[in-house]
């Protein structure tokens, strides 16, 4: 392992994170992170792919990658086979990248389907005739009565007045024992919303680990302890955070990988 890994491995353990962990957060398989910080790059089907590699996991570890990838310029020499295979043998990048679920592949054939049914039944009601065809102008017209009773009901004077009483009730004040126990919280609780993207996410307490995987957009979570926790964000520009009912500002950028202990208020 050269200095180059060495760096790449560093970075990662100050982190506290695995491969395994690296490669849900990076999308980048295993097998290739772990190619680069053993500098086996014959490993990884081409330099372009390398170098590509390199820029996502130096940006994820908050290294300088232009730096990483002058370092990598440097030692990476291709052979003339590997020359030959990134010209005539393209990769696809699902070979390259950690493969992700194909809901919408699913979805899009059962509505596929459901189009096909649609047009074989509009098939066979123009087949019928004319006599299974509606009566447009009596609907239209049953329609209209049923817009005018509906605009008279709420002209009607019940209907207003429901309306302004509604309007002028106000929520009573809440009483100073129920505003303190709004306020008040015991121990530490912090609430983690994803915004935007997708983030992993880990909290832990002084012991043990609460939680730890990939939040999607509109996802949110709740965590409490009586003393501590630390929250580590993957992707901090995406992630809304509330400390004890407060939001806090951003905590990071996009792409940014940001580690924070919270304590129990003295």
């Amino acid at each position: 392992m050269g200095a180059l890994g060495e760096k790449l491995k560093a970075a990662r353990e100050s982190m506290g994170l695995s491969l395994r962990e690296v490669e849900e957060a990076t999308k980048i398989r295993k097998k290739y992170l772990q190619a680069l910080e053993k500098e086996e790059f014959d490993v990884i089907p081409g330099k372009t792919y390398a170098k590509g590699f390199l820029k996502i996991y130096a940006k994820f570890l908050n290294l300088d990658h232009e730096e990483i990838l002058e370092e990598f310029e440097n030692i990476f020499t291709p052979s003339e086979e590997e020359k030959e295979l990134e010209i005539t043998k393209p990769i696809q990048a699902e070979q390259i990248f950690l493969r992700k679920s194909k809901p919408f592949k699913y979805i899009a054939a059962v509505i596929g389907i459901l189009v096909l049914l649609f047009a074989v039944n509009l098939f066979m009601s123009n087949i019928g005739g004319d006599s299974n065809i509606p009566n447009n102008d009596k609907n239209i017209q049953n329609e209209g009565i049923s817009m005018n009773e509906d605009r008279n009901d709420r002209n009607s004077p019940s209907v207003k007045e429901d309306k302004n009483s509604a309007e002028n009730k106000e929520e009573p004040p809440l009483g100073p024992n129920e505003q303190e126990n709004q306020e008040q919280i015991e121990g530490v609780e912090i609430e983690i919303e994803i915004v935007e993207q997708e983030c992993w996410v880990r909290v832990r307490t002084s012991s043990e680990t609460l939680y730890e995987g990939i939040m999607k957009e509109g996802e949110k979570r709740v965590f409490q302890d009586e003393s501590e926790l630390t929250i580590t964000l993957g992707n901090a520009g995406a992630a809304r955070v509330v400390h004890n009912g407060t939001e806090l500002p951003s905590l990071g950028r996009l792409g940014e990988v940001i580690t924070r202990t919270f304590e129990k208020e003295s």
